[in-house]
This record gives C-alpha cells, structure tokens and sequence, in this order.
C-alpha cells in the first residue's frame, strides 16, 4: 500500500481514448493529458500543458520515459520528460514498476490479476546548466542499478473475471453520469 499527498496526472497515448471507449476518456476528465505522439507539435504541446499544470496546481505528472510498456527490461528513454523537467525547474523521482507487463501484455484487453511492485527511487535534482541528455542518464543509471534488484512476485492468476466486473461497474457509472 502507498499513499502520496499530491495526486499524479498520468501522461497516456491520446489512441487509448478511443480503444477503452469508456475508461480513458473518463481519465481524460479527471485531468490526466492524452499525448499525440504522432503528431511532434501536439505531443509538445501536451507537454507543455504538463508543464503549466505542474506550476499551476503544484501537480505530480507521471511520464513513462520510455514512451511505453517495456518487456521488463529498461528501453531507450524519450527526452520529452526530461525537457518537461528542465523547463519547469522540476524534480525527478523514478518509480520503477515491476511485473506489470506479464499482467497486462500488449493485445490482451484486460488484464491478469496478480502483484505488481513499485519502486520510488531518490529524488534527482537537475543541476544548474544541465541539459536533457545528461539528466535522462542520471535518471536512467539510478533505474538500471534498481532493476538489478529485483524482487521476487509469485505468478500470476489467469482469472480475468474481476477485471470485467470492475470495467462493467465503471461504464454502468459513465453512463448514469453522462446520460
């Protein structure tokens, strides 16, 4: 169990509006920013709105640095959290997650239930001159010596029932409200 006294906004690919048709939008409500990563100038701009939210609102924003789910290995880092970070004078805590891909794979719809662990690594400062690249190896070397310790999770169930139940609930909700 964890607890953080300021709720995160999640950064998410703005084409999982349209997939879960009722769940992302309802993210997108609550004020967590879709990004358009086909399109460089929109994906800016969502990090821009990042960005202003943060300095705004005192906000958290979580950014996967890799752009997505990774098979449990680290992937190369996109600079776009990096700049986010820079530009807002911000701090940067990394959050390793582990076992979430074996229980969400890519093309399964829903997800598997079982245990995910995270990690919240120290906080990184960036320096004053710093520039993004040097920023995404510090973050980065900090992940990697994390990952080396991984820790042990008991496999998981196939049972995907509560995970329809819960989507049910929630679009039985969406609909009472937007109807």
């Amino acid at each position: 169990m964890g607890y953080t006294p300021i709720t995160p906004k999640f950064i998410f690919k703005k084409s999982l509006l349209y997939i879960a048709f009722y769940f992302f939008p309802l993210a997108y409500c609550y004020g967590h920013i879709p990004i358009d990563r086909s399109n460089r100038a929109k994906a800016i701009e969502s990090v821009n709105k990042a960005g202003d939210q943060i300095k705004k609102y005192n906000r958290s924003i979580c950014i996967s640095p890799e752009g997505t789910r990774s098979h449990g290995e680290l992937l190369e880092f996109k600079k776009g959290p990096f700049h986010l970070a820079l530009s807002a004078g911000i701090t940067v805590v990394p959050v390793c997650i582990f076992n979430n891909y074996p229980l969400w794979p890519k093309g399964q719809l829903f997800p598997f239930t079982g245990e995910v662990r995270l990690r919240f690594l120290d906080p990184i400062h960036p320096k004053k001159g710093e520039d993004v690249d040097s920023l995404s190896q510090r973050v980065r070397q900090a992940m990697l010596k994390e990952f080396e310790n991984r820790p042990r999770i008991p496999s998981r169930s196939e049972d995907i029932t509560w995970a329809i139940l819960f989507l049910a609930i929630v679009g039985a909700i969406c609909f009472a409200i937007f109807v």
